[in-house]
């Protein structure tokens, strides 16, 4: 969606007249660096992205070799984080996010090898998966404070250039 407001954007400069200057326009690569945030934050969130799917395949083998089941649900508790960290698309948050993951990977791969070697050692009847679900609520939590946060800076944009009589 971003990628096809940003070809729309560009559509719109052509018809204008507005080519691609030395010094005015903005190149296709910088509006999309705009888009998906400074190179270390798509850096981090494409790290974070790949971390997920490893967690994934960890979780799922954990589950399986506890219950004896697979529970697909969970796919989307670990990937929500990395979708939020697309979405927010702040370098801080990105690599706060990104070592949140480092430490569940690390947590669940300890927890796999016992597993793996101790087949006892599942926890009794706790979720094995404790901490994704901390990890899903904080990543949710971010992300309604993010949309809040733009609402209320849009809200205040939207007031403020109606008291100068333009539009948004």
């Amino acid at each position: 969606m971003l990628i096809l407001d940003l070809l729309r954007r560009r559509g719109e400069d052509a018809e204008a007249g507005s080519g691609v200057s030395a010094g005015g326009a903005m190149t296709l690569r910088d509006e999309l660096m705009s888009l998906l945030g400074s190179r270390p934050t798509l850096i981090a969130n494409l790290c974070a992205l790949v971390m997920a799917f490893a967690v994934i395949v960890e979780g799922a083998y954990i589950v399986h070799e506890c219950f004896g089941y697979y529970r697909q649900q969970d796919i989307w508790g670990f990937l929500a984080p990395a979708l939020v960290m697309f979405i927010i698309r702040n370098r801080v948050f990105s690599f706060c996010f990104l070592a949140l993951y480092v430490a569940l990977f690390s947590q669940m791969l300890y927890q796999a090898s016992l597993i793996h070697h101790v087949p006892e050692a599942c926890g009794g009847k706790y979720d094995p998966l404790g901490y994704m679900a901390i990890f899903f609520v904080l990543s949710v939590i971010c992300l309604a404070a993010y949309l809040f946060v733009a609402l209320v800076e849009f809200i205040v944009s939207a007031v403020a250039s109606g008291e100068r009589g333009g539009t948004p």
